[in-house]
């Protein structure tokens, strides 16, 4: 990912001192909008913002109207359906750059090419809503749609994905752990060993503390969203090719939303290559194949779940069955300790989301499947040229493709969101 420390917009669009990069994350809203047919100015909260043909309305929860340029507006919000001459559209879940305002006056700000002047209070944000373009964000409602994930700096150290399933493996096995050590300690005491027991209980208590500890780390510094945010960057990276070849451009910091741009927009086609195509079915294969294997580990993970469920049901039942007539302590240990393993495994399942993930991976899987037959169709050897299949459905193909993975991207960031780690006791 392309984190860069220590940046500031351009000194040209704003006057005033702005705070440390930080990084935030837009949440989805429902919006309406309309497009322009003529410039002019738009009053909004902040100041006057000109609009030009072609440029989207787009109105707030608070009903004022806000000029976007088509460019962000196809690539910060999917259209849903047009009701009259308005568009019915929702935000995505995208990840931007902003700086807090921190001086007393706060800041003064230009929107870019000569669109008009705003003033924002001390707290409100000037961020990054694509390679080249800012906006600004008053101080009274950035908190209401967005959230501030920190500072780049703060952020700069990814979490990989390996790293967030340990975490959740360690924090889920703590149950079981807890309960064992303190029936030996209980066991311990019974025995008048109080040396031993105090020792087994001074244990439990450093690694309730260590779990303690590990889930505080986990949330301050965000392993599980950074994890998907590292997934989402790699795989939107991966299909920027398709992007490319439908006239986009590509963006190294807002990945996601070329595939946005690209999945909605229409502008003239540029000309393509063979060695294109056959790299984007080379893609697109690859990543069949991965998300057919991470489907079929969660599917895998969830079977476990339950068989254990039941067979651990068996073993307590009989266990107390055998224990009650012949007054086995081992016996009865084992009784005790089964539910806790059960807890501990279904914890760590609703922490990974499993069943959700499960229909999120399918319903990809069978998008690129289609999508891979239709490319083998159109173009069906490595040196097929493109010019020769049907170039607007090739091109259909090719933005079915981008929304699909597009959409991945936004459900990854949505179970990340969910997935904030708690102690399963």
């Amino acid at each position: 990912m392309n984190y860069m420390e220590g940046r500031k917009p351009p000194k040209d669009i704003y006057e005033g001192e702005l705070g440390e990069e930080l990084m935030i994350l837009s949440l989805p809203v429902i919006r309406t909008a309309e497009r322009l047919e003529t410039s002019g100015a738009r009053e909004t909260a902040d100041g006057k913002v000109k609009g030009d043909p072609g440029d989207f309305l787009v109105k707030s929860e608070t009903n004022e109207l806000y000029p976007i340029r088509d460019r962000i507006f196809y690539g910060t919000y999917q259209i849903l359906g047009r009701v009259g001459a308005g568009y019915i559209c929702r935000r995505q879940l995208h990840v931007r750059r902003a700086w807090e305002a921190i001086s007393e006056a706060g800041v003064n700000f230009h929107y870019q090419p000569n669109r008009g002047s705003a003033h924002g209070d001390k707290g409100s944000w000037v961020y990054q809503c694509d390679d080249d373009d800012f906006g600004l964000i008053n101080a009274k409602e950035k908190e209401q749609a967005h959230i501030r994930l920190g500072t780049v700096q703060e952020l700069t150290s990814i979490s990989r994905a390996e790293d967030v399933y340990r975490t959740s493996w360690l924090i889920a096995l703590l149950p079981p752990l807890l309960t064992l050590i303190a029936i030996l300690a209980y066991t311990k005491a019974i025995e008048k060993d109080y040396a031993a027991s105090g020792v087994l209980l001074a244990c439990e208590a450093i690694l309730l503390l260590g779990g303690i500890f590990l889930v505080w780390q986990a949330r301050r510094r965000l392993w599980f969203f950074k994890a998907a945010m590292r997934s989402t960057t790699e795989i939107a990276t991966e299909f920027h090719l398709a992007a490319r070849m439908l006239g986009q451009k590509p963006s190294a910091m807002f990945p996601s939303m070329a595939l946005w741009r690209a999945a909605q927009m229409k502008p003239d086609l540029p000309p393509w290559n063979p060695a294109d195509c056959a790299l984007l079915k080379q893609k697109v294969f690859q990543t069949v194949a991965s998300i057919a294997k991470q489907t079929h580990n969660h599917h895998k993970q969830e079977s476990w779940a339950n068989w254990l469920t039941w067979i651990t049901a068996a073993l307590i039942v009989a266990c107390i069955g055998i224990a009650i007539p012949t007054h086995s302590r081992v016996l009865e240990v084992i009784a005790i300790l089964m539910p806790s393993i059960v807890t501990s495994v279904h914890a760590y399942l609703i922490r990974r989301q499993t069943l959700r993930r499960i229909d999120a991976g399918r319903t990809f899987l069978s998008e690129l499947r289609f999508i891979g037959d239709k490319l083998n169709e159109l173009t069906p050897g490595p040196e097929s040229d493109p010019a020769q299949a049907d170039k607007e459905e090739y091109a259909t193909v090719l933005r079915l493709l981008c929304k699909a993975v597009a959409e991945h991207t936004q459900r990854e960031l949505e179970f990340a969101l969910r997935e904030e780690p708690n102690l399963p006791l």
